[in-house]
């Protein structure tokens, strides 16, 4: 995952906003079952379109998230 992605307010999904990545298609998005903030190729599915994902177990969405164990690096969600 390239962790240098910008990204825009998309929508809400479970509750609160989700973003949308400009050039790769990543969603961040809220996992209410697992309470943390998941990155990842589709809305509400860890593992598709792409495998791999990344979760943060925070209630607030900037900061370093941890790879699954189908992913690999360390993005980080920052504020413009």
């Amino acid at each position: 995952m390239n962790p240098n992605v910008t990204g825009d307010e998309a929508g809400s999904y479970s509750g609160k906003a989700y973003y949308l990545g400009r050039d790769l298609g990543w969603l961040i998005w809220w996992n209410g079952p697992t309470s943390a903030w998941t990155i990842s190729g589709a809305l509400g599915e860890r593992l598709q379109p792409v495998p791999g994902f990344f979760e943060r177990s925070d209630p607030i969405v900037t900061g370093a998230y941890t790879a699954a164990p189908d992913a690999w690096g360390t993005p980080t969600v920052s504020t413009e």
